[in-house]
This record gives structure tokens, sequence and C-alpha cells, in this order.
């Protein structure tokens, strides 16, 4: 076979891999919007008689020029539709017992033997939404929020361009212009946006066309709708008023909707098609980056009752979106998963590695294996690059143990997973997908903070997981909304040292002060950023203090919303102090227990303070536990645990601005504002680094 031959047919091309996951992509996204808006699916031929085609159309329509002719061996005149309104309407005709109205969706390939540019080839994609036997602009508006929900999906910000093809019709009758020539005006009015005006009357002039009537074409499309609504209120012409009411029951709907953020209106819109009697609509990129439509339709009321032609009235409106052009634009703007979710990686144990896909697959998960004997390294680097979102390692000295690796590779992270209930936890990684996440260091207290809120509390629970497990000397991670100014902790406890995070984070200009609603309590904290880096905040207390604090078995006991802060003095501190410097596991155990057995209490949280008192100041030994996750930390700051401390120091020495020195070596400082044993409120202020260290070896590393 000659070389030439094995390349594709200009103006087509073979779709694969990637590329071929987004097509897919695309149309399942349309067809769940279609479906939800209660349209039905429709197959049609790709094959048509010509006459069938051609029957609306001039023999020098640009239509008709780009119709690909072909014949079959019995001679027969055929064609490759152009598009799927067409053989839509023949189906209607032959198919009469269907009840109307009928709604359908169909997503099939067309064929047009035109010019090729970004977006615009030979054969592509229509994916077209119609309806027959519904008068009137209510679904027309159904179809315009079809366009806005359908693009929405995709990601695609958009402006739904639209006219009536009857006021066209009327406002070319206004000039006098022969209805014969009508149809030739129409095209030429078409391409109104991209011709000079110059261009436009050579283009008039070839027709025949008048100079005055030119003129006056010229100046009515340049009319905005108001201006056209005012020019021809009292207008006789038949055309006119009807395109006229239609458009104002129109744009009766779109204000119901709210969707005229997402409308034009465009008096040069015709649609080149000749079968459109009313609404015409295109959709474009709100952008203007690509010039050409991703999108048009119209109302075509006239087109059925031509092929059956037995006097009835078949009103029908249809749009459609280009999926190739939307191909185009998603191509560079996102990233796509491969079909495959899981990747199973065995070291050895092969058989295991088919049983466990058996279960995912039996779980409704798409899953892979590799069989080959490529090293882990190779294996992972391919994984990467089709971007496969998990991967399964199924080790030998893991599976000894009874567990599996579980590697998210979209977040870089991994985890050792139990094989009784590595499923949930895989179902949980793929709802969640990539996450952005952000380390920042209050005062030694290394705090992730992700940029999204809205997770379950499963999903908030695997996701501190994942971080802590990567980083181990994060010691708390919260969740930023993107909606509102919110923090919430993976625990839903109140953190003192992320609230001042979340500040720094939300902090965009000087002087900006931030309202911030936190998980673990009802009131907003407000708070702001100065000297770049240094955190200041605001927490609404309001309660006496015989109401804050209680003293049992010689520990004093703060009570703050989201967390209980138990304050152990100096001499009581010291044997804890010792042994969680001596093996900090062991000892964070023995106080685990401790809470449990003597603290009883309802907030999420629970930290105790071990006191030193280092010359006149005093410093905190905090150990957390939150109880909703289950971490114990020994922490190396702790924000919540200094305002219990300031508390403390108030009711015990009548201090109210403490420095509360950090295990890190920083300062946290604990204003109280109190009238007569009735605190007020507490401003917290400290510094808020962009950096983070580990407790094993004081490295910083700078992200």
């Amino acid at each position: 076979m000659k070389k030439e031959e094995l390349k594709n047919v200009r103006g087509t091309t073979d779709y694969g891999g990637k590329d071929a996951m987004i097509r897919n992509y695309i149309s399942k996204t349309l067809q769940e919007v279609f479906e939800k808006y209660g349209y039905s699916p429709l197959e049609t031929s790709i094959l048509c008689y010509y006459d069938l085609l051609t029957l609306k159309y001039e023999n020098d329509n640009d239509i008709v020029k780009e119709i690909y002719n072909v014949s079959d061996q019995g001679k027969r005149n055929l064609a490759l539709r152009y598009d799927l309104t067409v053989p839509f309407a023949k189906y209607i005709a032959t198919n009469r017992g269907i009840k109307l109205p009928y709604k359908r969706f169909e997503i099939g390939k067309v064929f047009r033997d035109g010019p090729i540019k970004k977006g615009r080839t030979r054969e592509f994609i229509q994916c077209d939404v119609d309806c027959v036997g519904i008068e009137g602009q209510m679904i027309e508006a159904e179809l315009i929020s079809i366009f806005v929900e359908g693009y929405k999906q995709l990601g695609i910000d958009i402006i739904i361009k639209y006219n009536n093809r009857k006021l066209m019709n009327g406002i070319i009758e206004a000039c006098k212009i022969d209805k014969e020539k009508i149809s030739q005006v129409i095209t030429i009015i078409d391409k109104f946006e991209k011709l000079s005006k110059q261009e436009l009357e050579f283009e008039f002039n070839k027709i025949n066309i008048k100079e005055n009537q030119i003129e006056n074409l010229y100046n009515y499309l340049k009319m905005d709708f108001n201006e056209i609504s005012n020019m021809f209120k009292d207008s006789q012409n038949l055309n006119i008023r009807e395109g006229l009411k239609e458009l104002n029951e129109l744009n009766q709907y779109i204000k119901a909707l709210n969707l005229g953020g997402y409308v034009k209106f465009l008096s040069t819109l015709a649609r080149g098609q000749e079968y459109y009697t009313g609404t015409v609509f295109e959709v474009y990129i709100a952008d203007e980056n690509i010039k050409s439509s991703i999108g048009g339709g119209g109302r075509y009321d006239n087109m059925i009752g031509d092929f059956i032609n037995d006097g009835k009235k078949y009103p029908a409106v249809g749009i459609s979106f280009g999926l190739d052009v939307i191909f185009e634009i998603l191509k560079e703007k996102q990233e796509f998963n491969n079909n495959t979710q899981v990747y199973i990686i065995p070291m050895n144990n092969k058989t295991l590695a088919l049983k466990v896909a058996e279960e995912l697959r039996n779980n409704r998960i798409n899953v892979d294996v590799e069989m080959s004997d490529s090293k882990l390294k190779k294996v992972l680097n391919n994984l990467d690059e089709k971007n496969i979102p998990i991967a399964i390692i199924l080790g030998d000295n893991e599976i000894k143990e009874n567990k599996i690796i579980i590697k998210d590779m979209k977040n870089s992270f991994q985890i050792y997973e139990k094989i009784d209930n590595y499923i949930e936890t895989i179902k949980e990684m793929l709802s969640i997908g990539k996450f952005e996440y952000k380390i920042l260091n209050p005062g030694g207290n290394q705090t992730a903070l992700v940029n999204r809120c809205e997770y379950t509390a499963n999903q908030k629970k695997l996701i501190n997981d994942m971080i802590m497990k990567k980083y181990p000397f994060v010691e708390q991670v919260g969740f930023l909304s993107d909606k509102e100014k919110r923090l919430e902790m993976a625990g839903g406890e109140f953190c003192l040292n992320a609230t001042r995070c979340a500040v720094y984070e939300y902090f965009k200009s000087k002087n900006e002060i931030i309202e911030l609603s936190v998980s673990g309590v009802n009131k907003k904290i407000i708070g702001r950023v100065f000297d770049e880096n240094k955190v200041k905040i605001k927490i609404d207390i309001s309660k006496k203090l015989e109401d804050l604090i209680e003293i049992k078995n010689d520990i004093a006991y703060i009570k703050i919303d989201g967390i209980l802060i138990a304050i152990f003095d100096e001499e009581k501190s010291k044997k804890y102090i010792r042994s969680l410097k001596e093996d900090e596991e062991k000892a964070k155990k023995e106080i685990k227990q401790f809470m449990i057995d003597e603290i009883n209490t309802e907030e999420k949280a629970i930290g105790i303070m071990f006191l030193e008192k280092i010359e006149d100041k005093l410093k905190i030994n905090p150990v957390v536990w939150v109880k909703d996750i289950d971490t114990v930390f020994y922490e190396t700051a702790c924000g919540s645990g200094s305002l219990g401390t300031a508390i403390y120091n108030y009711y015990k020495n009548k201090v109210d601005k403490t420095e509360i020195i950090q295990p890190s070596g920083y300062s946290i400082n604990i204003e109280l504002k109190n009238k007569k044993q009735y605190i007020e409120n507490a401003i917290i202020s400290g510094i808020v680094e962009e950096n983070y260290f580990t407790k094993a070896n004081d490295k910083m590393y700078f992200l």
C-alpha cells in the first residue's frame, strides 16, 4: 500500500488515548444534561437521499455545495447527512404514530465538505436536542437553559447570541427588497460580523440591491433590541410584529430564569440554513478565544410539514452542541482521568492481583492489572503519563501483614491499608480526587490547610491521615471554603492556631478585616494581618470567669468553644514533661488514657497544658487529642492551649496580658478584655510563616 493511502482523508481525524477520553467525556456529560431535561435518545441514518437533504435549498446555497454526494450500486443519488435536524424531521414524517410533543436528543457524526480550521473539520460530531409539537417561546427558554447547563458542566463560559428570523425577514421587507432575494440577503447578513461595510455593500451590489436599501438595512441591523422595538412599534408588517412578540415573550422567560447574563440579542444573527422560521441561536466562548460558534440552533416550524404535506402544523425547535470545537477547548483547558481508576501492581502474587481486581470491578470500579515484569518505578511513571489516579501495590512484606499499599497518584500520597477494608478507602479516594493544600507555621504548630471545605467527615479524615503520614510533623489539618470565609478542622474541633493560619490565607490587602466562621464555635472570629506575617485575631468569649474555669484535683479545666483545656501547674507537670522527653509515644498513650478515664466532656478535642516557668514567663507543653479523627499530638505550639493558659493566669494572678512560650521557642501573646471577673473577648497575636520544620532535626523546609 502506498504511504499516502495510510494518511487520513483531509478534514478527518482518528482519536485515541486521552483525546478519545475527552470526547467520550463530552458526550457522556451532555447526554446526562439532555436526559435531566426529559429528552430521549434517537439514532438516525448517516446515509440519506440527496433530494431529502437539499429539499429546502437552492443549488448555489453553501450547504448544498458542502454536501458529500455518493451513489450506491443501484446508482441511487445519495448523500452523507450534513446535520441531524433533517434526518430528525424525516423520522417524524415517517413515524406518524409518535405522540407529540416529542423531545429527543441525538449524538452522531455529520459531514460537510467545507473549509478546515480550528474546531471545524469535514467529519464531525453534533450533539442535538430537538422538540416537535410545542409552539410559543417557553421551549426556546428551556433550550437556552440546556445550553447554559451543558457548557457549565463542561467548564466553558459562554455567551448565547439570539435573534428571530421573522423579525429579520420583516426588516428586509421594510427596506422594500424583493421577496425572491430575501434568501440571498440573509446569507449576506449572516456574514455581517465578519465583513466591513464596504465588503457588505459589494456583496449586496452583486445581487442588485439598491444603495438606499443597503443603507437602510445597514442602519437597522446596527440597532439593539430596544431601538428596533421603538422603531417598529407601530409597524403593520406581520413578520415584524410576530418577531417582536416572540422575542418579548422569550425575554420574559430569560429574565424569570435569571439567564440574562448568558444571552445577547444580535439583530444580524441569521443562521445560514433556510429552514429556520423563528428564534435562532448561536453560542460563542465568552472570552472569544475561538471565533467560530460552538453551538447553535433555532425554530423550524415548516420542515416536517413540508415532508409530510398533510396540511398540519408541526412546530419544531432544536439546538446543537459542536463536540469537535468543544474538544479543542477542553484539550487545552483541563486534565482528564483515564477510564481506568485503579491499577494493580503485584510484586510477585499475580493470583491475588486478579482476585483484588475482580473485587474492585464487582464494586463498579474500573481496574487494570500489571501483567508484565517491568520495574515498579517504570510502571508508576507510566501511570502518571496515563493519568490513572490510584495504584495498589501488592508487596510481599505487606501481604504477610494482611496489608496493601494504596498510592494516590494525583496527590502523591500513599497509605497502608488492611486488605479487609481497602475498598471503602479507594472509593473515598476516588470521590476526593485531586486536592490542593498548603502547610503553614503559626509559631511552630505545623498546619496544613486544604483549599476546599465541602468534604464529608470520612473524606476529611482520609485527607487528614494522608497528609499526616506524608508529613509526620504536621499537627493539624484544616479545610478552607471557597464559597465563604470558613475554616473547618478535620475533627470538627476549634483550633486557634489553624484559625490564625486561615486569616493569613484569606487576607488579601493591607488593613483588611477578616470575619471568619470556624468549626467548634458559634460566633465569627475577627482577624487581620500586619507587618506581613503577624496575625492578630479577636475571639468573643462573653462569660464570667467562674463559668469558664473549674478546679478539680488541682487541675484547672477551661472550657473554650470546641475544645476543653486542662492546665497542670508546674509541680504537677514535671513528671509528664520528663516522660514526654524520654519516650514521647509511651507518654502520649498514658496521657490519652488519663483523658479517657478522668476527663468527661462532649467537646471535640481535649488539650492538656503542662506548664513550665521560664523566668517571669509561662511555657506550655501541650498534648492534644482530637476525638473524631483519633489523633494525639505533643504539639510544638498550641493557640487554644495558650488562650486557656492565659485565662488560668488571669484567674490565679489577675494578669490580663500573657506571653506564652511554645515548645518551638515562638511566643503567642494573649490579651483578655474583662470587666469585674467577666471576660468579654480575647486578642491573640503571633506570627504565621510560609515554611515548616520537622521536630526531628529542626531543619527548615520551604514550600
